[in-house]
């Protein structure tokens, strides 16, 4: 019975705080950790995902970092939406360090991401200055049979252009400009600012070209 009581405290208060986070209140969604603490509640992998969750939206980066080393000594499993909290949370709080160092982490123990945390991870390195690591972790989606979406394309072109490397960033989107993902106006700036930085201009008219073919063919479409 009192392990039953346990299971049903644990999947209540996973609720509470989903739905806490859910409605922009973050906040409340930490505090309920007290609860924890006070009643002895054993945590599983769900209810602490749901307290990364609030301290991913509330880039609340130390309470992240002290889940995660609860889940571990607690013997929890922890899973790629686990880290992906962790290192947003970082990221938003700007400890760019400390994302990046969960990227390492989920490395190290083999933890397969999905493409929202593959994103997550790129977006860290990006936002670190780590444009090689930045290519690196895109080019492992391709290996984990994981299709890019705009956003890691989006991320990994600015990481490149970030670091001056436009011959990168046009490698990046000659990848995967024959494939289904739909490049837009963020794609194009970033990859302009690229040629820009490198003085490339014959590269920047060409994607100049390519930006309002795209543009007359969509208002064809619309017609």
């Amino acid at each position: 019975m009192a392990q039953n009581e346990v299971e049903l405290n644990t999947i209540v208060l996973s609720g509470v705080i989903s739905s806490c986070d859910k409605g922009g209140e973050w906040e409340k969604a930490l505090q309920l950790s007290s609860v924890v603490v006070q009643n002895k509640i054993q945590l599983d992998t769900l209810a602490f995902n749901a307290l990364l969750g609030a301290c991913r939206n509330g880039g609340t980066w130390k309470h992240a970092l002290q889940f995660l080393s609860s889940m571990v000594q607690s013997h929890v499993e922890t899973n790629s939406i686990t880290y992906s909290a962790v290192i947003r949370a970082c990221e938003k709080s700007c400890e760019y360090e400390k994302a990046l160092q969960m990227v390492n982490t989920m490395e190290q123990i083999a933890v397969v991401p999905d493409t929202i945390t593959f994103n997550t991870m790129i977006s860290a390195c990006q936002r670190g200055g780590e444009w090689e690591r930045a290519l690196s972790v895109f080019s492992a989606m391709a290996c984990a049979k994981l299709e890019h979406d705009v956003v890691s394309v989006n991320v990994t072109i600015s990481a490149c252009e970030t670091g001056g490397e436009w011959h990168k960033a046009l490698h990046v989107f000659s990848e995967i400009s024959h494939s289904e993902v739909e490049l837009g106006t963020i794609t194009f700036n970033a990859l302009l600012s690229a040629c820009e930085k490198g003085s490339k201009w014959e590269e920047a008219l060409q994607l100049f070209s390519l930006m309002a073919k795209k543009q007359s063919r969509a208002q064809r479409n619309h017609i």
